[in-house]
């Protein structure tokens, strides 16, 4: 059902009997870099035909002809159907994800919800700034902090840019920067999964005395989490496919039940000097601009595309928005650097 301001009209999907089987393909080809890969052109090629395949299927002329004079598009209860990067699908001769501002929306309560919380929030005081926490001490592995990316950010933020890294990414610390009220909060720290948990997915931050650092969704919900949560981490976005969860069974969900109009999350594994780079392209839009997440991450993803470096579909579509991310993400008038420059 495509669904606009004007009208909304239904569209017919084709059955497919290997759907199953091309969206689990698909995910694992997306989920790893084909730089990574035995035979990167191979990878490639696979991923651009089995996108191809798919697209034809979820997105067919019709609906792409429905949408043509569309700049936003909501993609809702795409949960049940699995993990699909529905950014880096095939269309229009260039990628879904370049061509509109997507956001993923759990559902249309959901949404409508989280307008209504968003509304009410704006009649107190209004969040601003930007805090990141990040390169934590943990046994998952180092992750090495990018002193001159914390330099540039604070250059672009000034006394608004909050940091802890290292031994000071504690879970304490996290709580500190929420208090803080900024409009922007990222995370950076390695992704964790244990299946009896719900949900199975968390991160890991530095341990102090009586805490282990470990973050899940019921510690996550309890922050009090800004407008717009970025979750560095790599498979934040994996959970359970269960009917009538309205998609809410990640740290996504976790993030918009703690506060979040909006989350920036991946299912897959992340590089972390591509991430930096998405991230900081699209806080540089939000500044300049007061763009809303999706289409600040459209932005990003079109600078990206550009660099060679960073070109792979890749590099480009495992970040995603989940949540009311066509919203600014604060009303209040964000700290305006002279030229807010990307790092």
């Amino acid at each position: 059902i495509a669904l606009d301001r004007e009208r909304a009209t239904e569209h017919t999907l084709r059955r497919m009997t290997d759907w199953a089987e091309l969206q689990r393909r698909y995910a694992v080809v997306m989920s790893t870099s084909p730089l990574d890969a035995p035979d990167p052109a191979a990878a490639r090629a696979e991923a651009a035909e089995l996108g191809t395949r798919l697209a034809s299927a979820l997105l067919p002329d019709d609906v792409l002809a429905r949408i043509a004079n569309w700049d936003e598009v909501a993609l809702v209860g795409t949960d049940s159907i699995g993990w699909v990067p529905f950014e880096a699908l095939p269309v229009l001769g260039t990628e879904f994800g370049l061509e509109y501002a997507l956001t993923l929306l759990p559902s249309l309560t959901v949404g409508c919800l989280l307008e209504r919380r968003a509304d009410m929030l704006e009649h107190g005081a209004l969040p601003d700034g930007l805090a990141v926490i990040g390169a934590p001490v943990s046994s998952a592995g180092p992750l090495v902090w990018n002193a001159e990316r914390e330099r540039a950010l604070r250059e672009n933020w000034s006394e608004h840019a909050h940091f802890r890294s290292g031994v000071g990414a504690t879970v304490r610390a996290l709580a500190e920067l929420c208090g803080g009220r900024p409009a922007v909060l990222e995370v950076q720290a390695h992704g964790i999964y244990e299946p009896k948990s719900q949900p199975p997915a968390g991160f890991a931050l530095t341990a102090e005395a009586g805490d282990d650092g470990r973050v899940f969704a019921d510690r996550l919900e309890r922050l009090g989490l800004p407008p717009l949560l970025v979750l560095s981490v790599c498979g934040a976005a994996r959970g359970p496919l269960r009917s009538g969860d309205d998609g809410m069974s990640h740290l996504g969900g976790a993030g918009l039940s703690g506060g979040a109009n909006a989350v920036l999350i991946s299912g897959a594994e992340l590089k972390q000097r591509a991430t930096e780079r998405l991230n900081d392209l699209v806080y540089a839009e939000l500044l300049a601009h007061g763009s809303s997440p999706a289409q600040a991450l459209r932005h990003a993803r079109r600078e990206l595309a550009r660099d060679p470096e960073y070109a792979e579909a890749f590099d480009l579509a495992l970040v995603t928005v989940v949540g009311i991310g066509f919203r600014a993400v604060s009303r209040a008038e964000l700290p305006q650097a002279q030229e807010a420059t990307p790092t």
